[in-house]
C-alpha cells in the first residue's frame, strides 16, 4: 500500500521482474536444453552443447541475454582458452542466438557475420619453427642411400626442397 501510495504499480514491477528473469542467460540456456529434449537431439551433443554454453557464459548467467552485445559475445570466445574451446563456444553461441531470437527473446542475433581474425602470412612466417640440425640432415641422409621407394623422394625433398606432394 505504500508502494502505491508513492505512485508505484506493484504488479507492473513484479510483471518486470519476471519478464527479467525470463530473458537472463541461464534461463534461456535452460529453455535451449528443454528445446533439444524436445526435438530428440541426441543425448550426446545436447550434454556437450549445454556444457559448453554454461562454461562459456559462466560470468554472464545472472544478465539478461538483450543486453549482451557481439563485443561480449567475442570476448567471450577470446578468454575461452585454447583455439579448440574458442571454436567449440563459437559454434555453439550462433545457434543458441539463432534460438533466442526465433523464441523472441531477444531481437536479433548479434552473431552472424563475424568471422574469428586470420593471421597475414608475415605473422605466419614469424612464428618460430624447428629448423633440422646439419648433424640430423647427414643422418637423414645415409638412411637414405640405400635403394627403395620413399628414399628416393626424401633425396630429392632435401636436394630441391620441394614438398612431398611435388615430389611424388
Amino acid at each position: 500500500l505504500g508502494s502505491v501510495a508513492l505512485g508505484n504499480d506493484p504488479h507492473t514491477e513484479r510483471k518486470a521482474e519476471a519478464i527479467a528473469l525470463d530473458r537472463q542467460v541461464a534461463t534461456v540456456i535452460n529453455e535451449y536444453d528443454r528445446d533439444f529434449e524436445m526435438r530428440m537431439v541426441s543425448p550426446h551433443h545436447r550434454s556437450n552443447t549445454i556444457s559448453i554454453l554454461r562454461r562459456g557464459l559462466t560470468k554472464y548467467l545472472a544478465r539478461d541475454l538483450a543486453d549482451l552485445v557481439l563485443r561480449a559475445f567475442v570476448r567471450f570466445i577470446q578468454e575461452s582458452g585454447r583455439p579448440g574451446s574458442q571454436q567449440g563456444l563459437r559454434q555453439r553461441i550462433t545457434p543458441f542466438l539463432n534460438f533466442a531470437r526465433n523464441a523472441v527473446i531477444i531481437p536479433v542475433n548479434v552473431m552472424p557475420g563475424w568471422r574469428r581474425p586470420r593471421s597475414s602470412r608475415a605473422a605466419m612466417l614469424a612464428r618460430p619453427g624447428r629448423i633440422i640440425s646439419t648433424d640430423e640432415l647427414v643422418a637423414i641422409w645415409k638412411s637414405t642411400a640405400d635403394a627403395g621407394p620413399i628414399n628416393g623422394y626424401v633425396s630429392l625433398m632435401m636436394i630441391t626442397g620441394v614438398r612431398i606432394c611435388e615430389a611424388a
